[in-house]
């Protein structure tokens, strides 16, 4: 894969992962504020919507740069050598959710309980997240071929 097609796919994907999170968090955000008017409770500031909005883009920014990209290119280098590009990277994110989760508790003081069902969520968030990705990446890799043919 030439550096030109690597750069517009993974830049393809992240533009994917990075609004459909922004779009998720205001589709949840108006789900909870049709939750709230049908059963008569506080709606909250004015603010809930944009703060929403503006965790999930710098979350999802944060784990593409962080966490996606890194697996991707090192899934993508793998299957080269071997057909287990996917496995691969799943492994890896897997990892880093580990690796983050004891640094919080050997920083941050955590409990050790709390770690683990927070490298268990952001697992199971990641790895959705990278089969998006992942799915990204290769979709426009084969559109960028198709063209370039």
């Amino acid at each position: 894969m030439s550096f030109v097609r690597a750069a517009l796919s993974h830049t393809f994907a992240a533009v994917v992962v990075i609004g459909g999170s922004g779009l998720l968090a205001a589709g949840v955000y108006a789900a909870l504020l049709g939750w709230a008017i049908l059963f008569n409770q506080p709606l909250g500031g004015p603010l809930a919507l944009p703060f929403m909005v503006l965790a999930a883009l710098a979350t999802s920014g944060l784990s593409v740069v962080c966490v996606l990209t890194p697996a991707t290119l090192a899934g993508e280098w793998l299957r080269r050598r071997s057909r287990r590009a996917f496995p691969v990277a799943t492994l890896i994110v897997l990892i880093e959710s580990v690796s983050i989760a004891a640094v919080a508790t050997l920083v941050w003081d955590v409990p050790t309980r709390m770690a683990a069902v927070a490298a268990i969520a952001a697992g199971i968030a990641l790895l959705g997240l990278l089969g998006v990705y992942w799915f990204c990446v290769r979709s426009a890799s084969w559109l960028l071929a198709e063209r370039a043919s």
